[in-house]
């Protein structure tokens, strides 16, 4: 009865310390949260937000006490970097760190400061491209202006578009010659330059369609474009949508083959799949 009795408080002993091992060790390992206070712009709360998930899950979990304070450390700068491409160069942030029973809080309150304002913006365009109208309207409609907040990404917006219009206009040599965001930050301002050269614009070369049952006369009937035209993506895609429309064909792959291309001149690839022969079953 001794050794029963021993053994039976043996086992509450080894029960109680373990409970207050996994006790201890639970209180260690809380799950880290966050909140962000102050920032009323969704897209830059979203920013923000997603750069600190991303700097939290650099961590193991479950988290430790040292990855805590690593976290809170890094924090603050990490959301003045998620901040800083839509034009707020002097935020402040306040941080408190909050134990309780569930987790650990990190609260950061973010005062965004005021904007930084692009005081002088060059937006040129040279080449041929300089006269076509479609990239004069686009440059008088660019979503930065002067006055306005630096917004990296709409910088780089408007970038891209430059390189898709002129893609799609037939500038296959397109490249940008300058592009800079000047910054001073002692005098709060910024200037935008831009300068873009679209090459000369390529026009339309003869159409090589792909091996099918249809003759090609037939085929060319489909054409949005003519040879000789100035190179237009959209026609492709006319041409494109007429051929699927026929109900002639499953796919079809129509591209410029620039590789080919000779004195701006760029032929024109159709690749067609044909449907399967429609068979008919009459029930007698």
């Amino acid at each position: 009865m001794r050794y029963r009795r021993f053994t039976v408080l043996l086992f509450l002993a080894l029960s109680i310390a373990f409970s207050a091992t996994l006790f201890a060790a639970t209180k260690r390992y809380q799950p880290l949260q966050f909140q962000v206070i102050g920032i009323k712009n969704a897209v830059i709360l979203k920013n923000v937000t997603l750069a600190l998930d991303n700097l939290r899950n650099r961590y193991p979990f479950p988290i430790t006490q040292d990855h805590l304070q690593h976290f809170y450390s890094r924090a603050p700068r990490v959301i003045q970097q998620a901040i800083q491409p839509y034009g707020y160069f002097r935020s402040t942030i306040t941080s408190t760190l909050t134990p309780s029973s569930v987790a650990h809080i990190a609260k950061f309150t973010v005062v965004l400061g005021p904007p930084l304002l692009i005081t002088h913006m060059h937006i040129e365009i040279q080449g041929a491209g300089k006269y076509d109208r479609k990239l004069i309207a686009l440059q008088k409609k660019l979503p930065l202006r002067v006055g306005g907040p630096l917004q990296t990404e709409q910088y780089e917006l408007i970038k891209s578009e430059l390189y898709n219009l002129a893609t799609e206009r037939g500038y296959f040599d397109a490249k940008m010659i300058k592009s800079q965001i000047q910054i001073n930050l002692i005098r709060y301002h910024t200037n935008i330059i831009i300068i873009f050269n679209t090459g000369n614009r390529y026009r339309f070369g003869a159409t090589h369609f792909s091996e099918s049952p249809f003759h090609e006369k037939f085929l060319k009937r489909f054409l949005q474009y003519q040879e000789g035209h100035y190179y237009n993506a959209k026609e492709l895609e006319k041409t494109k949508a007429g051929l699927i429309q026929s109900d002639y064909f499953n796919q079809v792959i129509i591209k410029p083959e620039t590789k080919k291309a000779v004195n701006n001149v760029v032929p024109i690839d159709v690749d067609l799949i044909t449907r399967r022969a429609k068979q008919y079953t009459l029930g007698l």
